[in-house]
C-alpha cells in the first residue's frame, strides 16, 4: 500500500495494496522456478491458507523515473525526505503442488506522518492480489517465496510491480506458515494518475504474514 506525495509537497490519499511492491534494486535471492518445481516432490504445499499481516514502511516523494529516492547501496540511505507508514490487512495465499502460489489481499493503510488538522491519516478497505508466484519449500521447515508482480486500483490511482520475497516457517503437518520480508532492499512503484505524467516513488519495508490452512 502506498499513500504518496508529490514532490511539490501534495498528498494524494490514494494508496496500494498490502503486498504491492516492485522492482527491487536487490536481485540476490531470486527463485529459480525450475529449482522449485525439481526440490518440491512430496514436500510440495496444496490449498488455501488465510493470513493476517502487517507492514511497515518509510517511502519516497513521486518522481518522474528514474526514482532515486534512496541511495542503492547498503544501508539505503534516504536521499530525499520520506514518510512513515503503516498497512494491516488480511487475505488468502493459494499454492499448487506445481510450486505456485497466488495472494489476494485486503488492507488499511495509515499515514503515520499524517497528524495536522485536515489530513485524513487512514486509507481504508484497499484490494490487491499477486497472481503467479513461486514458492520453494527448503530444509529445516523452511519456505522461500516470490511474487514478480502485483496490481492495485482504487478510483484515481493505480500501480504495478514486483518482485516481493518473503522468507519463513511452515509447521511439521502444514497447519500453518509464517513468513517475513527480511532481505532489506528498497522497491520501486510504478504509479499512474489521472491527470499526472509517468512517477515513481520507493519504499524499504519489513513485513510479515501468520497463515493458517483453511
Amino acid at each position: 500500500m502506498n499513500q504518496c506525495y508529490l514532490k511539490s509537497g501534495v498528498r494524494l490519499l490514494g494508496a496500494v495494496a498490502l503486498c504491492l511492491s516492485s522492482t527491487s534494486m536487490a536481485q540476490e535471492g531470486a527463485i529459480d522456478p525450475a529449482l522449485a518445481v525439481a526440490t518440491l516432490g512430496g514436500k510440495a504445499l496444496r490449498g488455501e491458507y488465510g493470513f493476517v499481516g502487517q507492514f511497515s514502511c518509510v517511502q519516497t516523494p513521486l518522481q518522474p523515473p528514474p526514482a532515486t529516492g534512496f541511495d542503492p547501496e547498503p544501508p539505503h540511505s534516504l536521499l530525499v525526505e520520506g514518510e512513515a507508514v503503516s498497512v494491516a490487512g488480511y487475505g488468502v495465499m493459494t499454492f499448487s503442488p506445481t510450486g505456485t502460489v497466488d495472494l489476494s489481499v485486503t488492507g488499511s493503510l495509515i499515514g503515520l506522518d499524517q497528524t495536522a488538522t485536515g489530513d485524513a491519516p487512514v486509507t481504508a478497505r484497499i484490494a490487491g492480489n499477486c497472481p503467479g508466484g513461486r514458492y520453494q519449500v527448503l530444509d529445516n521447515h523452511r519456505l522461500f517465496l516470490e511474487f514478480p508482480n502485483c496490481q492495485e486500483s482504487v478510483p484515481g490511482f493505480s500501480a504495478s510491480g514486483g518482485p516481493l520475497r518473503f522468507e519463513g516457517l511452515m509447521a511439521r503437518d502444514r497447519r500453518w506458515i509464517k513468513l517475513a520480508m527480511v532481505d532489506g532492499g528498497v522497491q520501486t512503484y510504478d504509479i499512474a494518475i489521472p491527470g499526472y505524467p509517468e512517477l515513481q516513488n520507493q519504499r524499504a519495508c519489513i513485513q510479515t504474514f501468520v497463515m493458517d490452512r483453511m
